[in-house]
C-alpha cells in the first residue's frame, strides 16, 4: 500500500529535482556576485532552502516542520522573490530595447513558470495534504 501512495506526485518529484539544480546554480551565482549583499546572500540560501524542502515534502510525503509553519512561509518567499525581482540591476540592458523585451519576454515565461509550479508545490503542500499532515 506505502508503495502506492508514494506513487502518486510524479510530477512534483520531476518538478524537486528539476528545481535543486537551478537553486543550486541561483545559491552559487549570488554567493559568487562580489556586489550582492550578505542579506541577499543569507537571504537567498535561507529561503531557497525552504523551498527546496517544502517541495521535498510535498513530493515525498514526508511531514516537515508544520502545516501553520508553510502557510505562512508562502508569503514570505514571494516577498522575497519580489524583493530579488525588484532589486536587480536592470540598467545592463539599456542599450537596446528589443534586448530588453526579449530578455523580459523570456524571464517572465521561464522564471514565472518556475514560480508558479514552485508555490503551487508549496500552496499544495500547506492547504491540500491533510493526509501528510495526519500521519
Amino acid at each position: 500500500m506505502k508503495l502506492f501512495r508514494c506513487a502518486r506526485k510524479p510530477g512534483g518529484r520531476f518538478f524537486f529535482w528539476i528545481f535543486m539544480p537551478l537553486a543550486c546554480l541561483s545559491f552559487w551565482s549570488v554567493i559568487a556576485d562580489a556586489e550582492s549583499s550578505n542579506i541577499d546572500k543569507l537571504g537567498e540560501v535561507i529561503v531557497y532552502s525552504l523551498i527546496g524542502t517544502g517541495l521535498f515534502g510535498f513530493s515525498y510525503n514526508k511531514k516537515i516542520f508544520t502545516m501553520q509553519f508553510w502557510r505562512y512561509f508562502i508569503p514570505v518567499a514571494i516577498g522575497w522573490d519580489v524583493y530579488t525581482l525588484v532589486s536587480q540591476d536592470w540598467s545592463v540592458f539599456s542599450e537596446s530595447e528589443m534586448a530588453v523585451h526579449i530578455f523580459i519576454g523570456i524571464t517572465l515565461i521561464c522564471l514565472g513558470l518556475m514560480l508558479f509550479f514552485q508555490y503551487f508545490g508549496l500552496y499544495k503542500y500547506a492547504y491540500q495534504s491533510q493526509e501528510i499532515w495526519d500521519k
